[in-house]
């Protein structure tokens, strides 16, 4: 193959790699703000004996997962996270739960400076049956930009965090469709 019938693929070659990097590199990241997750056990052993210690340990494993996979990412930049966790404790004496309340962490949100508002929870049916939800909200607008839910078969610590991985590339970075 000659070079002058070559030249053209070459080229074609190097602005398909050089594409992603450009636009990845030419727009900032999306600043959000990931408050943290809330329980609402709904089970019978949690009406008798409270929501457990294990439960909410797996529950701040996940948040923190999701807020990891998200400072991992170029899209976004994770703001505020000691701060947000601070309003978000001194806002459940005012209202009963920060993902009901979505002016609430709106307004939180912009107070922080972030684009985009990040809220989970995990509603617990029982011990084999849990759903992990997200939602993520413009701060300005209230448009909600993101979100979904997974359901958890079997309360345990792998399914939680493989449940937050599997909702974070599913809703948050899915693969463009062809």
């Amino acid at each position: 193959m000659s070079l002058k019938r070559a030249l053209p693929a070459l080229f074609a070659l190097v602005a398909l790699l050089a594409a992603p990097l450009a636009s990845a590199s030419g727009s900032a990241p999306t600043t959000i703000v990931v408050f943290p997750f809330e329980l609402v056990d709904t089970s019978l052993q949690g009406e008798l004996e409270g929501k457990s210690e294990r439960d909410l340990q797996n529950l701040e494993a996940a948040g923190a997962r999701v807020r990891e996979l998200l400072e991992e990412s170029p899209r976004y930049r994770v703001v505020h996270t000691e701060e947000g966790a601070r309003i978000f404790q001194e806002s459940q004496g005012k209202f009963h739960r920060f993902y009901k309340c979505k002016s609430c962490s709106l307004k939180a949100a912009r107070e922080l400076g972030a684009d985009q508002v990040l809220v989970g929870w995990v509603q617990k049916v029982s011990n084999l049956i849990l759903n992990l939800t997200i939602r993520v909200q413009d701060s300005e607008s209230g448009e909600v930009v993101a979100g979904g839910w997974t359901s958890l078969r079997g309360n345990t610590e792998e399914m939680w965090r493989r449940s937050a991985e599997r909702l974070v590339a599913d809703k948050l970075f899915p693969e463009p469709q062809q």
